[in-house]
């Protein structure tokens, strides 16, 4: 580790000379415990991508980014404002609320760079800020509440500062409640698949997607977009999937045995998936149990399964081919490595989403575009089959491209299993 004039020992950090995190506490309690009047603001920093830096330009240079931040906090901290190097590249000061500069804060974030020259790249650094109403609090409590802050912005490159406030605090305890209640509400069958048809261009209903919705005897309906997120943060969502994968394997038992074994399913797989479950041990396992054909159940990815370990993900999925599963890929374009991915990926059908023609400045382009990746798939084999579509102007527009299967409100909403059968199943009711 760099040496430097700062170094010294037992409360201070070797490399930057500031309080390390065990002093740093003792002294927040300290200065909270004999304030009287002012209130006090805990400030925690993160730098995006240190890891990076430590990588790409090495060790030393790490450790002289580590120590100008240090030096600045010297320089600019107002007088006898405590500060501290936590760990690792975290940072954090104590300062009353009356010696606060946001302005100024965010100023020297936003020039901050790898070296001092103009011509150094920056580095993108992030500060959460945690107004302390109650003293009383843990301050190891108050630095992860500055931190929650900081992963409020953590994707963010404009905004540099952000503030915990109710917003955040009430997010966490829902995130907590959530996971608590995940065991029994699996257990209580709370989670559930709804169904949205899917059709080819004659409007007949080949098949459905399965969309978890949560309806919970205490939170009540809960959408995809209040609990999906949470479960893949936690990995809890590999319990959900594996859930909602045996659901569909009993549904479509249930249509073989009333003679409809001519309907799929396509269910969701999530990036967590890879890393929880064997995945190709566990889908042959639910269809010889439930005794249904391995094409009857889709399997649906995205290209941010690939963002990490690309090549046993493939091998995984290839595995899953030949044991005769069709792979789906959905929001197809909607990323940035679709393209060059698609050389390799063992894929049997493309999913465009029709979101695709929104917000655009050029729309006739957009149109040329989606028409060629409809001819693509059928170049390589492959299928289309576009989501989202909404008016019959749409569905003309994509069938004259090529398009031969659709899903979106135009044909019918996700709706519970009881609802789809008796729609479709019963009455083979086609859907436009």
């Amino acid at each position: 580790m760099r040496k430097n004039e700062f170094r010294t020992a037992g409360s201070y950090d070797e490399l930057t000379g500031l309080f390390h995190r065990e002093r740093f506490i003792e002294e927040v309690r300290r200065r909270l415990i004999l304030n009287e009047e002012s209130p006090f603001v805990l400030a925690v920093s993160d730098i995006r991508s240190f890891k990076l830096v430590n990588d790409t330009c090495g060790r030393d240079t790490g450790d002289r980014v580590l120590i100008r931040i240090a030096e600045m906090l010297r320089k600019e901290a107002p007088a006898k404002v405590c500060y501290a190097r936590l760990e690792a590249d975290h940072f954090a000061c104590l300062l009353p609320m009356e010696q606060l500069d946001v302005g100024r804060i965010d100023e020297l974030l936003r020039s901050f760079r790898v070296g001092s020259r103009e011509s150094d790249p920056p580095l993108f650094l992030h500060v959460g800020l945690y107004e302390i109403t109650d003293p009383s609090v843990p301050v190891p409590v108050m630095i992860d509440r500055a931190r929650l802050a900081i992963a409020s912005i953590r994707n963010e490159y404009e905004t540099r500062i952000a503030w915990y406030d109710e917003k955040i605090r009430s997010g966490i305890l829902f995130e907590q409640k959530l996971l608590r209640a995940l065991p029994d509400a699996l257990k209580r069958h709370e989670i559930q698949p709804y169904l949205q048809p899917q059709v080819d261009a004659e409007g007949k209903v080949i098949g459905a997607e399965a969309l978890a919705r949560w309806i919970s005897p205490e939170m009540g309906f809960l959408s995809p977009g209040q609990f999906i997120p949470i479960l893949e943060r936690s990995g809890a969502i590999a319990q959900v999937d594996r859930n909602m994968w045996e659901e569909a394997c009993v549904i479509l038992k249930r249509w073989k045995e009333r003679g409809r074994e001519d309907l799929y399913l396509s269910v969701n797989l999530s990036m967590k998936d890879f890393c929880f479950l064997d995945l190709p041990e566990v889908f042959q396992s639910l269809t010889d149990r439930y005794g249904i054909s391995r094409d009857r159940l889709r399997l649906e990815i995205t290209e941010t399964v690939f963002m990490q370990e690309p090549g046993s993900r493939m091998e995984v999925l290839e595995r899953l081919r030949q044991a005769g599963f069709l792979l789906e890929m959905d929001d197809f374009g909607s990323g940035y490595s679709s393209l060059s991915l698609l050389k390799d990926m063992p894929v049997d059908i493309l999913k465009i989403d029709m979101v695709f023609l929104d917000g655009t400045k050029s729309p006739e382009r957009a149109r040329r575009i989606l028409k060629c990746v409809i001819s693509l798939s059928d170049a390589l084999g492959m299928g289309s089959l576009t989501e989202g579509v909404e008016t019959v102007e749409q569905l003309k527009m994509l069938k004259e491209m090529g398009c031969r299967m659709f899903q979106g409100f135009y044909f019918d909403r996700p709706m519970k299993v009881s609802e789809f059968e008796t729609r479709y199943l019963l009455t083979k009711k086609e859907a436009f």
